[in-house]
C-alpha cells in the first residue's frame, strides 16, 4: 500500500508496529509561533546558499521570507495562527525536517506538529528524539517535553472512553431514548471527561447524541444541561447551534438568556472569542443583549471584538454608539492600522480609508457575510 488517501488506503500504523515494542509521541512546541521566517530559504536552498544570498531581496525565496515578516510587522518569528498559507508555509520546513529523518533511515508518522514513531526499544526511541531534536534545531524549533513520551506497546487503537461512550445501552421507549437515558449518558461522560481529564469527551458526547431520537423530556434536559456544560467549559460554545439550538429546539428566549450569561462571565475572564459567539448568536437569533457597551470594545485588545460591537449596534440602530466606535475606529487607523484594519475598514466610511482600502469601499467590498 501507498498510503496516498487513508480513507481507503487505511493507516500504516498496524504495518510500523509489527516487530516494534515501543512508541515515541512528540509534538513541536508552540509549532506557528516558533517558526523562524528566515528558515524558510533555509529549507527550500539549503542553508549555506540561503547565507550567501540573504541580502538579494530580489530572489523569490528572500521575498517570501520577507512577506512573512510584513504579516508580523516585521518580527521573524511566527506565522499567522489561521491562515492556510501558514499550514503551506510550515510544511516547507517540517518537510526539511522529514528528508532529514527519512535519510537517516526513521519510519514514522508526522500529523502537522505531531510526531508517532515506532521502534523496536526504549534505546531506539531515545535516538529518535535525539536525531528530531537535532532536525528541529536546525531550524530554530524545539520539542515541547511536557508532550514527549516513550511508550510501551501494545496499546488501544483508540482511547478507552470511545468505546465506553459507543456500547453504552441507552435506555429507550418505543425507540426513543428517555429522560432517564439522556442522564445516565451525559453523567457518565462527565465521569468519564473528570477520569481521563479529557474535555473532549464532553464534545463527542454532545455530537453522539444529536444523531439519536430522544423523548421531548430527554431533549429539554440535554439542552439545559449542555448550556450549562458551556458556561462552565465555554470551548463548547461553537458546538451550540448545530448541535443542541436546532436538534433540541431551543427558544428564543433560552438562547438569549445564556449568551447574556456567556457575554458577562467572558468580558470578565477576557475571553473575547466567547464573547463574541453571544454576539454571533443575538445577530442569528435576533434579540438584544444588555450587557453589551462601547467600553467592553474599547478596552480590548480584540479586533473581532471590536467588529462584533460595531455590527451590534449597527444592528440595532444605536447611532450614538455607532459614532463612538467610529471614533475609535479613527484613532486606530493612525495607531495601528494593520493590528485592526478589519474593524477600521468596515466601521469607517469612504472617505476616512486612504489608497486601496478607500478604492475598495467605494466598490462595495465588505468581508462581513450577513448574519
Amino acid at each position: 500500500m501507498t498510503y496516498s488517501n487513508w480513507k481507503t488506503d487505511a493507516s500504516p500504523e498496524p504495518d510500523l508496529q509489527i516487530g516494534n515494542h515501543y512508541m515515541v509521541r512528540a509534538d513541536i512546541s508552540t509549532c506557528f509561533q516558533s517558526m523562524y521566517t528566515h528558515s524558510l530559504p533555509w529549507a527550500l536552498v539549503g542553508k549555506p546558499t540561503a547565507k550567501q544570498t540573504k541580502n538579494d531581496k530580489t530572489i523569490w525565496y528572500n521575498i517570501l521570507d520577507h512577506k512573512c515578516m510584513e504579516l508580523k510587522k516585521g518580527e521573524t518569528h511566527g506565522f499567522l495562527i489561521g491562515p492556510h498559507t501558514s499550514n503551506l508555509l510550515s510544511e516547507i520546513i517540517l518537510t526539511a525536517v522529514d528528508n532529514k529523518l527519512v535519510a537517516a533511515g526513521w519510519k514514522y508518522i508526522r500529523h502537522i506538529d505531531d510526531y508517532t514513531c515506532y521502534v523496536l526499544s526504549y534505546e531506539k526511541a531515545q535516538e529518535f528524539l535525539i536525531d528530531l531534536r537535532s532536525c528541529l534545531r536546525e531550524y530554530d524549533l524545539s520539542l515541547n517535553h511536557k508532550k514527549t513520551k516513550i511508550i510501551p506497546l501494545p496499546i488501544a487503537a483508540k482511547p478507552s472512553w470511545v468505546y465506553t461512550l459507543k456500547t453504552f445501552q441507552l435506555i429507550r421507549r418505543e425507540d426513543h431514548i428517555t429522560y432517564t437515558g439522556v442522564q445516565a449518558y451525559l453523567d457518565m461522560s462527565i465521569g468519564l471527561m473528570l477520569t481521563h481529564d479529557n474535555t473532549a469527551i464532553i464534545n463527542y458526547a454532545i455530537k453522539m447524541l444529536e444523531k439519536q431520537s430522544l423523548t421531548q423530556n430527554a431533549k429539554s434536559y440535554c439542552l439545559k444541561t449542555m448550556l450549562h456544560l458551556s458556561v462552565i467549559y465555554p470551548y463548547l460554545i461553537p458546538l451550540l447551534p448545530e448541535y443542541v439550538f436546532k436538534p433540541y429546539h431551543a427558544a428564543p428566549s433560552q438562547i438569549r438568556d445564556i449568551s447574556e450569561i456567556f457575554y458577562r462571565s467572558a468580558i470578565a475572564a477576557k475571553n473575547y472569542e466567547a464573547a463574541i459567539y453571544a454576539i454571533y448568536f443575538s445577530l442569528r437569533y435576533k434579540f438584544e443583549l444588555s450587557a453589551v457597551t462601547v467600553e467592553n470594545a474599547i478596552n480590548s485588545d480584540s479586533c473581532l471584538l471590536k467588529l462584533f460591537v460595531w455590527l451590534y449596534f449597527e444592528k440595532t440602530g444605536d447611532i450614538d454608539s455607532m459614532e463612538k466606535m467610529r471614533d475609535h475606529a479613527a484613532e486606530l487607523a493612525a495607531q495601528d492600522f494593520d493590528g485592526y484594519w478589519l474593524f477600521v475598514y468596515e466601521s469607517l466610511p469612504e472617505k476616512l480609508l486612504v489608497n486601496e482600502w478607500q478604492i475598495m469601499k467605494h466598490a462595495g467590498i465588505s468581508f462581513i457575510q450577513d448574519v
